[in-house]
């Protein structure tokens, strides 16, 4: 653990990225949250440059200017245009000028060290940004994390074709601007580097941060039966119809089985429907500090996203939520997942609602005595993956 005396203070961080607004539960922000608490653990000198971030205007009533005047911007308040297509140059644009106001209030700037972290790696507007500031401070270092593939998401089934031209021309654009700013990169998954691999950058691998959460004081006791999905509830990313399915069939052996989900997405009108009939416990969307609430009391966790192409690229950051609780995890391997994950992680055999039945009827089984050395395990390994470890080792990056 850093202390006072291992803070560098000779250099000065800038966090670009974006932040979540209220108790919204957004993977891409907790990453972004945990990570900027593990640098502010290893810098003494850190400015967080991170937008309030949603969706484009108008989907899903976003707001069409967004105000950046309330928490973390450290000096810095940037308001933009949130309007389709338009707010990577507004974001940018708003910057340049905000930025120029900050820096000549502090000269001293350019007598330090000056290293960048942009936390999202296809954004056009934060890469945008990193080489405004690299303008400013040339010496200036960027460390680029990639979380996921530019260009590499799922698409919008209504406008499938052009959502995919669209991200084609995001894809370019991102590599471009890319080249000319970064000097490091973070993946979350060793299959991202030939992708980046023109670059000719150092880089290191890191799935994901453990939260900074408190695991529960026991180990939850064998004769819970409660299975808890928390998340997306868009079927190609949770699978929950097949947590649906193979439920059923675990009911026939433990009849006290529980199926309860809580989240929002494609499928949350179904699953409302769902509930109503008494088939499943969906509690709609709750704020991060309830879904951990309810990941630590689960007899097992699930999480049954499938081993498509895309997923191969990214490991999905709620697995370290998961893991935080040192609770049975019955999810798919997949191609992201490091070696020692299959030391804490039930596997199903394939993706049939029996071999998923199977693996949840393996986990309910478990004694306490498996179910407190499982716990054992998966503490550990998230140790190694807190944020003040994956910050330092991103600082070996700056070197």
């Amino acid at each position: 653990m850093a202390n006072k005396e291992s803070l560098d203070d000779s250099t000065t961080v800038f966090y670009v990225g974006g932040m979540s607004r209220g108790l919204r539960d957004d993977s891409g922000s907790i990453f972004s949250d945990s990570l900027l608490s593990g640098i502010r653990r290893v810098y003494s000198s850190v400015y967080d440059l991170r937008f309030i971030f949603g969706g484009w205007w108008p989907k899903h009533g976003e707001p069409l200017f967004v105000h950046s005047k309330k928490r973390g911007m450290d000096g810095i308040n940037i308001s933009f245009c949130n309007f389709v297509f338009f707010r990577d140059f507004s974001m940018s644009r708003n910057f340049k000028r905000a930025f120029r106001s900050f820096v000549s209030n502090h000269k001293d700037l350019f007598y330090r060290k000056i290293n960048v972290i942009v936390t999202e790696a296809d954004n056009i507007g934060f890469l945008k940004i990193s080489r405004r500031i690299k303008k400013i401070f040339p010496l200036a270092k960027v460390c680029i994390i990639v979380p996921d593939l530019p260009g590499a998401s799922y698409a919008n089934k209504r406008f499938r074709f052009f959502f995919r031209m669209l991200k084609k021309l995001q894809a370019r654009i991102v590599y471009t601007l890319t080249g000319k700013v970064a000097d490091s990169f973070v993946f979350f998954s060793s299959f991202m580097e030939p992708f980046y691999h023109r670059f000719n950058k150092p880089f290191i691998v890191e799935q994901g941060i453990a939260p900074c959460q408190e695991p529960s004081s026991k180990a939850i006791s064998s004769s819970n039966y409660t299975c808890v999905y928390t998340g997306k509830t868009d079927d190609d990313l949770s699978g929950t119809a097949l947590m649906i399915s193979a439920i059923h069939l675990v009911k026939k052996r433990y009849h006290n089985t529980r199926l309860l989900i809580a989240g929002d997405g494609t499928n949350s009108r179904i699953l409302r429907g769902l509930s109503s009939k008494g088939e499943v416990d969906f509690l709609g969307r709750v704020s991060f500090q309830e879904a951990y609430k309810l990941q630590q009391s689960a007899g097992v966790l699930l999480m049954l996203r499938k081993n498509t192409a895309i997923m191969r690229y990214s490991c999905p950051s709620k697995i370290f939520a998961y893991l935080s609780t040192g609770n049975p995890i019955v999810c798919f391997r997949l191609d992201s997942f490091p070696n020692d994950f299959s030391d804490v992680l039930i596997f199903p055999k394939d993706e049939s609602k029996e071999s998923v039945a199977k693996s949840i009827e393996y986990a309910l089984s478990l004694s306490n005595e498996q179910r407190k050395k499982l716990r054992e395990k998966s503490l550990l390994l998230c140790e190694n993956r807190s944020a003040i470890n994956v910050a330092s080792r991103i600082k070996q990056l700056f070197l």
